[in-house]
Parts: structure tokens; sequence; C-alpha cells
């Protein structure tokens, strides 16, 4: 399984041994693994992904998740996103 979290620290001025970690996960996929490349664009952060298939070669995946949603950090930031289909629509997930 490939899977990626998205850890935000609310006192980053602080010491590290002080911080206030919160953890949200992106991503449970054995697919694709996202954050290969990230954009903020507009009222989305676009990710760039490579997806785990085995003999293909360079298959990538397109996502994004709304701005908004990184702001208010839901604790499961991965309902969130959205990901362009190969006949050029967003559908909801990853």
């Amino acid at each position: 399984m490939i899977s990626m979290d998205l850890a935000r620290i609310d006192n980053p001025l602080a010491p590290p041994n002080k911080w206030n970690i919160r953890i949200s996960p992106l991503s449970e996929s054995d697919r694709a693994f996202p954050g290969s490349a990230c954009v903020v664009y507009g009222d989305f952060v676009y990710d760039f992904s490579f997806d785990n298939e085995p003999g293909v070669q360079a298959p990538r995946t397109l996502s994004r998740l709304p701005v908004r949603a990184m702001r208010t950090f839901d604790p499961n930031l991965s309902r969130e996103f959205e990901t362009f289909d190969q006949i050029g629509r967003w559908i909801s997930g990853f």
C-alpha cells in the first residue's frame, strides 16, 4: 500500500519540541503516490503524481485539492481530492 499524509504545524516559529502538529491523510491508494510535484493556482493546489502501474511507461495522474480545505485542515483531506480523468473532467476522489 502506498499512502501519504499531510502534516500541518500550527506554531512553526516555536522550537520543534513545542510544535503543535496535526496530521491528515491525503491518500491511502495503492495506485499512486500524491505529491511528486505541487503548485498553487487560483483556488486549488494541483498535484502531479506518478502511478504505481508496472509495465506502463511514465504513468501519471493530475489531481487537485481546494486551498480552503488546507486552511480549515479537515481531519481527512483525502475526501476533498478531485482527479482529472482521461476524458478531461474532474471526478471526486484520488
